[in-house]
C-alpha cells in the first residue's frame, strides 16, 4: 500500500539494525537521549499500512519495521516528560519539531485505509477504543489533530511562565497529577506557544 518518506532515498543503504529494537530502546534511555535519537531517526522515517490495518514505519537505514502508533507513543511522552522534568527550550523545541513528520506519517496510513476496505476494518479493530480516543489522547487522533495531549512540552509550571514570559498571556493552561512531587500531589501549568519558545530561545533564554 502507499508509503511516503521525507527523504530522498540513498543508492547506498547502510543497515544498522532492527528498526523495530531502535524504537524498543527509546523506552530505556533518558528522555533527553530519546528526544536527540527521535530527532535523528524520525525525518528518514516513511509508512505504510499492512494489509491487516497495522500502522507500519520503515527506514531505509534499518532493518523490517516498527508500529508507528508505538512510536508516537513514545515520542509523545517524551513531551510529557519535558513537562514535568522542566527542560530547556531547545530541547522542548527539538521535540516538537518532529510534530510535522509524524503528521505526515499518518497522513499516509490515513489515505491507505480510506483507500483499502478490508484494512479499513481490521484498523477499526486494531485502534477501537472504549472511551474517546480524542480525550485519552490516543495518537492517531491526537497528532492528527494536534490535540493538547501533542504538544505537552510547551506546558510549564506558572511560576516559570511567568518568569519567561512576564508580560504575556498564556495561551492555555492545564491542572493535575505531578508525577515528580508528593504523592497525591497537583500542580498547576501554564501552556505557551512554540512562537514564544523560539523567541526566547532567539534572546538567549534556556529554561
Amino acid at each position: 500500500m502507499g508509503r511516503m518518506s521525507s527523504r530522498t532515498s540513498s543508492p547506498e543503504k547502510r543497515q544498522l539494525g532492527l528498526l523495530s529494537d531502535q524504537i524498543s530502546e527509546l523506552g530505556d534511555i533518558e528522555y533527553t537521549a530519546a528526544i536527540t535519537t527521535l530527532a535523528e531517526l524520525v525525518p528518514g522515517l516513511n509508512s505504510s499500512l499492512s494489509s491487516t490495518g497495522e500502522r507500519l514505519v520503515h527506514h531505509e537505514a534499518y532493518k523490517g519495521s516498527a508500529n508507528l502508533n508505538d512510536l508516537a507513543r513514545k515520542w509523545m511522552r517524551t513531551g510529557s516528560q519535558c513537562k514535568h522534568h522542566k527542560a530547556p527550550l531547545s530541547l522542548r523545541l527539538q521535540q516538537l519539531d518532529l510534530l510535522p513528520y509524524f503528521q505526515k506519517l499518518y497522513e499516509t496510513t490515513e489515505n491507505d485505509i480510506e483507500q483499502y476496505r478490508f484494512a479499513r476494518i481490521c484498523n477499526g479493530f486494531r485502534e477501537f477504543s472504549l472511551v474517546c480516543a480524542h480525550c485519552i489522547g490516543h495518537p492517531w487522533v491526537a497528532i492528527p489533530q494536534e490535540s493538547s495531549h501533542s504538544d505537552d512540552a510547551l506546558l510549564f509550571e506558572d511560576a516559570d511562565y511567568k518568569r519567561i514570559w512576564p508580560k504575556q498571556k498564556a495561551s492555555g493552561g492545564s491542572f493535575g497529577p505531578d508525577p515528580l512531587g508528593e504523592k497525591g500531589g497537583y500542580k498547576s501549568l501554564s501552556r505557551a506557544t512554540k512562537k514564544q519558545l523560539e523567541d526566547a530561545v532567539a534572546r538567549g533564554v534556556e529554561s
